[in-house]
């Protein structure tokens, strides 16, 4: 038996143990080895804004709204 060959047999063996062993050929992503959590509607819900509370200033509205704002104006001496 070759150093490869037994080098794939403790391979195996220790992939058969443990999902998490890292194995030539059978990565998997940490994103992909744990399952997703769930997060509730109420949690979403609590963290939204309160509609009363203002987030944009008066020029921040009108930029949003596509008004252009006019540059400010210097007068010379």
């Amino acid at each position: 038996m070759s150093g490869v060959e037994r080098a794939d047999i403790v391979l195996a063996a220790a992939a058969a143990r443990h999902p998490g062993i890292l194995v030539p050929g059978r990565a998997t992503s940490p994103m992909d080895a744990c399952p997703t959590v769930g997060i509730c509607a109420q949690l979403i819900a609590e963290c939204e804004p309160d509609p009363h509370t203002e987030l944009l200033d008066r020029e921040m509205r009108q930029a949003a709204a596509g008004i252009t704002p006019r540059p400010a104006t210097r007068r010379l001496a």
